[in-house]
């Protein structure tokens, strides 16, 4: 290598041998790295307009540095339960950083009707999506939340790109120079024209994108991937001994593993009893049963026999092991919710058969 500047590490590898061969698994095992915690210097969080926070340099940030690693604030699993669980385990302080002012309502319903809890609002607003694309390692689809990076706004034309780990943990890096006070931003998933992109926020994150590609009415090509997968490499290999921001402490990471344990003793017991709704309605059809309220499922015109079902199984399973303590309004929203989403999927198949209160 022709590079003055070029020291090789030693690393004693010839010690013994004499040669320059790669050290023994045992030297190596005797080499511990201490862990370092990451220290957010590089940016702060503070008000962007009267209902609204940025994260903002605090100095100049060059090129591919990372300005953020950072562990999720609730470790529960991909499911409701499991994360209404995790949360009433939280920290004080913790429970604040979710509890953040932002909170939207996606289930369409008037407010008095509202299928959802306050997670579920916060979680709409202040959750990362991860994917394959993005994610190193485990790749199941799922989302986190977080104290600082949940901070970050949108940009199409962003000045970060984002990548996780198997431990759901962030890595936030500059794709660019970014000059101080400059808000550190980083893209949704909206690429294309700027109809188009209006359409996709307004539609997935309910918002009016105001950034300057926007205002421009600039195209934005699908290149922000190519960043995504450059920061997973250098996540995964570029000081690994960093803890983030926010890891949990043994106890913590104990509780996490029980309750994911129990969320998924609970998915579980869901799923085979959609199972069973499947099997059972399908065989009313192929009985020739044209509608579901000619069945003894039906014994009240306005009710739904599919809630019933649900309410007198799985609720009734999930309040005999709720360990965690979930509050009568959590499990009554999530039965709701998955009476819905039962419903829409046999009705998918067998649309007359369901009709109305099924």
């Amino acid at each position: 290598m022709d590079n003055p500047k070029f020291e090789p590490f030693k690393d004693d590898d010839s010690e013994k041998s004499g040669l320059p061969l790669p050290a023994p698994t045992k030297a190596l095992q005797k080499k511990i790295i201490t862990p370092e915690s990451f220290s957010p210097h590089l940016f702060e969080i503070r008000p962007k307009t009267n209902s609204q926070v940025g994260m903002f340099a605090t100095q100049a940030i060059p090129k591919e540095t990372e300005i953020l690693r950072e562990a999720p604030l609730i470790l529960g699993g991909p499911t409701w339960p499991g994360r209404e669980a995790a949360y009433n385990k939280l920290s004080r302080r913790k429970k604040v950083a979710v509890d953040s002012p932002s909170s939207l309502c996606i289930c369409g319903k008037k407010p008095e009707l509202c299928l959802e809890t306050p997670l579920m609002k916060h979680w709409a607003v202040n959750s990362f999506e991860m994917n394959p694309l993005v994610q190193v390692g485990n790749t199941a689809n799922d989302n986190c939340i977080y104290d600082k990076a949940s901070g970050t706004n949108h940009a199409c034309k962003t000045n970060c790109s984002r990548a996780f780990n198997s431990e759901h943990s962030i890595s936030i890096r500059a794709m660019r120079d970014i000059r101080k006070g400059e808000e550190i931003t980083h893209n949704y998933g909206a690429y294309g024209t700027a109809s188009f992109r209006a359409g996709n926020i307004a539609e997935r994150w309910k918002f009016i994108c105001t950034c300057n590609a926007c205002i421009k009415g600039e195209y934005v090509p699908e290149t922000g991937y190519e960043e995504y997968q450059h920061n997973k490499i250098l996540f995964c290999f570029q000081f690994p001994h960093l803890v983030p921001l926010g890891a949990e402490t043994a106890e913590e990471a104990a509780i996490s593993q029980d309750i994911m344990e129990w969320a998924e003793m609970i998915e579980k017991d869901i799923l085979e009893a959609e199972a069973y709704w499947y099997a059972h309605t399908d065989g009313m059809v192929s009985r020739r049963i044209t509608r579901l309220r000619f069945t003894r499922e039906w014994t009240v015109i306005n009710e739904s026999p599919t809630r019933n079902f649900l309410v007198n199984g799985h609720e009734r399973f999930l309040k005999e092991n709720n360990k965690f303590n979930l509050s009568e309004n959590v499990i009554e929203l999530y039965i709701w919710r998955a009476t819905k989403a039962l419903r829409a999927e046999v009705n998918r198949c067998h649309p007359m058969f369901m009709r109305k209160h099924s």
